[in-house]
């Protein structure tokens, strides 16, 4: 991780998820409790690609986290004790990072059902 990628500093209360843009020092934050899909995606930057996560939230919010972020694995460790099934980072990063120049955004974990792209047969609950 270098510290010229980190965009933001996030930190973890309880279930509440609190961000800090330092570049103009704003702030947000999101409660888990709210959070219905977690993806993960990751950027072309050139010389190498940068993991992001994205929580959605019921009320429409979305919240984006880069694994360069400073307390990306606070994050990431509450997530995955709040949000049953939702699995560690080290299981579903090699599948995210695995093809070049793809962004491979892939939801982690959802409540809501998914509906089927065009071909691909609903899977039964």
């Amino acid at each position: 991780m270098s510290d010229s990628l980190q965009e933001q500093h996030c930190t973890v209360h309880g279930q509440v998820i609190a961000i800090q843009c330092l570049r103009d020092g704003t702030s947000s934050s999101f409660d888990l409790g709210s959070v219905h899909r977690v993806t993960a995606y990751k950027l072309d930057l050139f010389s190498f690609d940068q993991v992001r996560v994205r929580f959605d939230c019921l009320d429409g919010a979305a919240f984006d986290i880069s694994e360069d972020d400073a307390g990306f694995s606070l994050v990431m460790t509450a997530a995955e004790s709040a949000l049953v099934g939702l699995s560690p980072v080290a299981e579903w990063k090699p599948s995210v990072t695995a093809e070049p120049f793809a962004v491979s955004e892939t939801c982690l974990w959802s409540v809501l059902p998914q509906k089927p792209t065009m071909g691909e047969q609903p899977v039964a609950p």
